[in-house]
């Protein structure tokens, strides 16, 4: 585990790391140079919720970039310059990343040293009534 979280930090090893669980959850920390960002999904028998995680240290919402992906899906940008846009205070460093990721594989739950914000997530009622749904998601 220890040596993953150093390669994903380190200069020229991969810019995604993702740890999951039997049930679907997991944690995802993907960015490079520094700069990088952490998601996680927590499942419940009537759905789930996609979080991301902040510092509790900013309230700065403008938009910012993490750049990523060693090779450009589109073949537009160059080795790790893969925009993903962010909040700026969902913008997190080397250390952050290393204490989400070695929570999640210890006791299989986000680091609540964080603010994790929800970005989306479906529930659904657990009665046989109508299907009513209230769905929160995004494309995945």
């Amino acid at each position: 585990m220890e040596r993953g979280i150093e390669a994903l930090l380190s200069a020229d090893g991969p810019t995604f790391m993702l740890l999951s669980d039997p049930k679907g959850r997991f944690v995802r920390a993907h960015g490079s140079a520094g700069r990088y960002t952490a998601e996680g999904r927590e499942m419940f028998v009537n759905g789930f919720l996609h979080w991301r995680a902040g510092s509790h240290d900013s309230y700065d919402d403008s938009e910012t970039p993490v750049l990523f992906f060693r090779t450009c899906p589109q073949g537009i940008h160059a080795s790790r310059q893969c925009p993903y846009v962010i909040r700026s205070r969902e913008v997190l460093g080397p250390d952050d990343i290393a204490a989400i990721l070695l929570k999640f594989h210890s006791a299989r739950r986000l680091h609540l040293g964080y603010a994790w914000r929800i970005m989306y997530g479906r529930s659904h009622p657990q009665s046989n009534s109508a299907q009513a749904t209230c769905d929160l998601s995004l494309p995945e």
